[in-house]
């Protein structure tokens, strides 16, 4: 005689419990990432801005020349920071901070905002060399 009962129906609770949390861990993970992706077109800065204040710790430096029409290595040079090292232009400014300022709070940022403000500063200056002499133009 046959049994009725095959293997696939005991391993059928395994199944549906498995899929149910794969979708509960997928609820939490894709919850998440959607707060963050809110939270960052939020605070993205448009290309043209002229005010630091909006810089973030989530940024890189990279991102933060683009924006401000600045040179990547201008913002390290007046935030204090040594010359990139390999990978440091991925890294955001929270983990610049850790590395490069034992993680004293948003010490980089404030450091980012002024090189920010400087370079903009610099960038309106005219230019000594680029001034006629006799004030014509």
């Amino acid at each position: 005689m046959m049994n009725n009962s095959s293997p696939g129906k005991k391993a059928r609770p395994w199944i549906i419990a498995a899929i149910v949390a794969g979708l509960v861990v997928s609820g939490f993970f894709g919850f998440g990432a959607m707060k963050s992706l809110i939270r960052m077109q939020a605070t993205r800065l448009e290309p043209g801005t002229t005010d630091p204040e909006g810089i973030r710790g989530w940024m890189t430096v990279p991102y933060i020349a683009h924006v401000y029409g600045l040179e990547p290595e201008e913002i390290y040079r007046l935030a204090g920071l040594p010359p990139p090292q390999k990978g440091d232009d991925a890294k955001s400014l929270q983990k610049l901070n850790k590395e490069h300022f034992s993680g004293r709070r948003a010490e980089l940022l404030e450091k980012v905002k002024e090189a920010v403000r400087q370079g903009l500063e610099t960038k309106r200056r005219p230019q000594p060399d680029l001034v006629p002499k006799d004030g014509a133009p």
